[in-house]
């Protein structure tokens, strides 16, 4: 009981410390966890869509981290979760068409 009762507290204090922490200190690993648990992310992984495997890079502001998709599924998952589940703005920087054949 204790222990569970130690479990919740600290996952608040951590939803809490995370949820006013300011945009520009957000890490990669910070806004990438935050993406592989949201919704967006859950129906992409969950779906039996085949996807263009087309890596795409963007800069989320103002935190200015690079983040890469590997696919169009992916990518249509984080800039859905990026508008809806986020303050912040992004930017394409690459485009990058994966040529299997190589």
């Amino acid at each position: 009981m204790k222990r569970t009762l130690f479990l919740i507290a600290s996952s608040c204090f951590v939803s809490f410390s995370c949820s006013n922490a300011s945009l520009e200190q957000l890490t990669k690993e910070q806004i990438l966890d935050d993406f592989r648990s949201s919704a967006e992310y859950q129906t992409y992984k969950r779906s039996n869509n085949l996807y263009a495997q087309v890596i795409t890079t963007f800069i989320v502001e103002p935190a200015g981290v690079k983040i890469s998709t590997m696919n169009a599924g992916e990518t249509r998952a984080f800039q859905r979760y990026i508008n809806s589940q986020t303050k912040f703005k992004i930017k394409k920087v690459n485009y990058t068409p994966v040529n299997s054949f190589e």
